[in-house]
C-alpha cells in the first residue's frame, strides 16, 4: 500500500484493527455455537453473515490482484480493495451481533 503515501500507516493500523474485529467474531461467534450444540439447539446461519462472506471473500480477491497490477489501475484497485473490507469489516460486526442477539437463549440456557 504505497500508494497511499503518508496516509499508509493509518492504512495499516486501521487494516490491523479491523482484521482483529473479523477474527474476534469468528471466535465469539464459533464458540457460541459450541454452546448451543451443547445444549442441543442448531443454530442457522443468517443472511447478513453471508453477505459478510461474499464481501470478505470479493475483498480479497481484489487485493490480492493488486500485486499483479501497477501504476493507476494497480491504485483503484487498491481503493475497491479497501473499501470492500471496510464494508466486509462492518458488515462482520454488524452480522456477529445480530447472531447472538437473536439467538440470546443460548446464553440463558434455555
Amino acid at each position: 500500500f504505497s500508494n497511499f503515501g503518508v496516509a499508509a500507516e493509518a492504512v495499516y493500523v486501521s487494516v490491523a484493527i479491523f482484521i482483529c474485529l473479523i477474527l474476534a467474531r469468528e471466535l465469539i461467534i464459533s464458540a457460541f455455537r459450541q454452546i448451543a450444540a451443547a445444549s442441543g439447539l442448531v443454530l442457522a446461519a443468517e443472511k447478513l453473515g453471508k453477505y459478510k462472506a461474499a464481501f470478505q471473500d470479493f475483498c480479497l480477491v481484489v487485493l490480492l490482484a493488486v500485486g499483479d497490477f501497477s501504476g493507476m489501475f494497480g491504485m483503484i484497485l487498491a481503493y475497491l480493495g479497501l473499501a470492500l473490507f471496510a464494508v466486509a469489516s462492518v458488515l462482520t460486526v454488524l452480522s456477529g451481533v445480530s447472531y447472538v442477539v437473536k439467538n440470546k437463549q443460548v446464553l440463558k440456557g434455555q
